[in-house]
C-alpha cells in the first residue's frame, strides 16, 4: 500500500476520478476528510456529485484534464526561493568592505539613519542603498586596499571574497541598476558596465533621445563619469584597477549603450576597445518621459498617400520578383547531381579547367547573395512602410479594430505590394485599457486596394 506522502499529483488525479473518494480513502489509509484536504492542497479537482451515479447507469460523463499549479503558489516559491538567497551573512572581510563603503556614503550624504552595525544581511539593504554600495565598493576597493584600510593583502582569497559580495549584492541592486554586458573588445574579461539608474539619468537619456530625434541625428555621445557608474570584469574591475579607462554613453532615438576603451596598468600603450550590447530606452525610461509621438492611422492610410511612392513600391515589386526567380532556381538546385559526384566529373572529364567545381563555388556565393538580398528587402520594405505612413519605431499608434481603439508601441512595420493593392503590417506591444504598455503583442493589419 502506498503511503499518502508517497503519492504524487498526477497519480492521485487519476485514482480520485477512477473509482469514488471512499474506496481510495481507505487504500491510503486516510479519512475521507483527509483524501479531500490532500486534493485540495495538490490542487486535484474531485468529481462532482453525481458523477460516480451517471457512470452506474452506462453514461460516460467528461473528465477535466489536470491543470497546472496556481501561478500565486509558483511566484510565491519564487519569492521565497530569492529571499533565502539574499538573507545570508556577510563575512568578517565582506562586512570590512561594506563598512567602509557606508562610511564614505554617509560622508557626502543620503545616507542618514543607517548604521554600518545595522547592516549584517543582505536583505538589510534596500535596492538603492545596495546598488550605491555595489559601485562605491567595486570604483574603492583597490584604493582601500592600497591604503591598508582592510587589513588584508590581495591574493586570491580576498578575490574570491569580493566577487562573491558583489555576487551577492547584484541581485538586490538589480532594479536599480542599468546593466549593459560588453559585446567585443581585445580583452578576455569583457567590461559589464553597471550604471546607477537613478531619476536623474532617466531624465538625462530622454532629453538626450529627444535631442537625437529633433536634429536628424544617428546618435548621440556623453562622457560617463567614472562616478555614474562601475566597470565589471569577473565582478572585480573598476577604473582604478584598469588604471586607464575611458567610457562613454550613446544614446539614439530608441536604445542606450556604453563605448568605451581600457589600458592596463602592465601596458599602458595598449587600449581595448569594446562596445556593450544596446537596451531599449523604454525598458529603462519611463514612457512618460520619452519623446514618444502619437499617431491616427485612419487619417494617414489613404490611396493618395501612396501615390507619391508609386515608382519605389513598383521597384520594390520587381525586385521581390526577382528574388523569388533566384530562390526557385536555388530549390531546383537540390535535385542537380552531389558536390561529391560534380567533382569527381571534373575529374574525369575536365581536370584542367574543371569547370563543375567552378560553377559549384558560384553557386555558393549565389547563396550568400540572396540572403544579403533576403536581409535588403526586408530592410526596404520597413522603411518604406514607415515612410508612407509617417511613422518611426517607437511611436504609439492608433487604429481601430473591431469597432474599438488600439494602441501599441510600435516596433516594426511592413509593406508588401501585390496584384490587388497594397497592404501593410504593424506589430508592437498593446496598451491596456488603463493606459499602461502591457505585455502582449498585438499586429494591425492594413490593405488598400490597387
Amino acid at each position: 500500500m502506498k503511503k499518502r506522502k508517497d503519492i504524487s499529483r498526477e497519480e492521485l488525479f487519476a485514482r480520485v476520478w477512477a473509482r469514488p473518494t471512499s474506496e481510495i480513502a481507505k487504500e491510503l489509509g486516510v479519512s475521507d476528510v483527509a483524501l479531500a484536504n490532500l486534493c485540495r492542497r495538490l490542487q486535484v479537482p474531485k468529481p462532482p456529485r453525481g458523477y460516480w451515479a451517471r457512470v452506474q447507469s452506462g453514461k460516460t460523463p467528461r473528465r477535466p484534464p489536470l491543470p497546472a499549479f496556481r501561478e500565486e503558489l509558483e511566484a510565491e516559491w519564487r519569492a521565497a526561493r530569492a529571499k533565502a538567497k539574499r538573507s545570508v551573512a556577510l563575512s568578517p572581510l565582506q562586512q570590512r568592505f561594506v563598512d567602509l563603503a557606508l562610511a564614505e556614503l554617509r560622508e557626502a550624504g543620503g545616507l542618514d539613519g543607517v548604521a554600518p552595525a545595522q547592516v549584517r544581511l543582505i536583505h538589510d539593504l534596500g535596492p538603492d542603498i545596495a546598488a550605491r554600495l555595489l559601485l562605491r565598493i567595486q570604483a574603492r576597493h583597490l584604493r582601500w586596499i592600497e591604503e591598508g584600510r582592510t587589513g588584508f593583502q590581495v591574493g586570491p582569497g580576498l578575490t574570491r571574497s569580493l566577487s562573491s559580495l558583489i555576487e551577492k549584492l547584484l541581485p538586490v541592486a538589480k532594479s536599480q541598476l542599468l546593466v549593459l554586458s560588453g559585446l567585443n573588445g581585445a580583452s578576455t574579461s569583457r567590461p559589464v558596465v553597471l550604471i546607477r539608474l537613478t531619476a536623474a539619468l532617466q531624465e538625462r537619456l530622454a532629453d538626450l533621445a529627444r535631442l537625437v530625434q529633433s536634429k536628424g541625428l544617428a546618435h548621440v555621445v556623453t562622457p560617463l563619469a567614472p562616478g555614474d557608474h562601475a566597470w565589471s570584469a569577473h565582478h572585480l574591475c573598476s577604473p582604478d584597477h584598469w588604471r586607464s579607462a575611458e567610457s562613454h554613453l550613446c544614446v539614439s532615438a530608441g536604445e542606450v549603450w556604453v563605448h568605451g576603451r581600457v589600458a592596463a596598468a602592465w601596458d599602458q600603450e595598449s587600449w581595448h576597445v569594446f562596445e556593450t550590447e544596446r537596451v531599449a530606452l523604454r525598458e529603462v525610461v519611463p514612457l512618460g518621459l520619452l519623446p514618444v509621438r502619437e499617431t491616427v492611422l485612419s487619417s494617414r492610410v489613404t490611396r493618395s498617400s501612396t501615390r507619391p511612392f508609386r515608382n519605389r513600391l513598383k521597384a520594390l515589386e520587381q525586385a521581390e520578383n526577382l528574388f523569388g526567380t533566384i530562390l526557385n532556381a536555388m530549390r531546383d538546385r537540390e535535385n542537380l547531381a552531389a558536390d561529391d559526384g560534380l567533382a569527381l566529373a571534373d575529374t574525369l572529364w575536365y581536370p584542367d579547367i574543371r569547370p563543375f567545381s567552378a560553377a559549384r563555388k558560384a553557386w555558393i556565393e549565389l547563396e550568400r547573395e540572396a540572403e544579403r538580398w533576403e536581409l535588403a528587402l526586408a530592410a526596404e520594405r520597413s522603411a518604406l512602410a514607415m515612410t508612407i505612413l509617417g511613422v518611426e519605431t517607437g511611436d504609439i499608434v492608433v487604429a481601430s479594430k473591431k469597432g474599438k481603439a488600439l494602441r501599441i508601441l510600435l516596433d516594426t512595420a511592413t509593406v508588401y505590394t501585390h496584384e490587388n493593392g497594397v497592404s501593410f503590417t504593424l506589430s508592437g506591444k498593446r496598451f491596456r485599457k488603463d493606459g499602461v504598455l502591457g505585455r502582449l503583442d498585438e499586429t494591425i493589419y492594413i490593405h488598400l486596394e490597387s
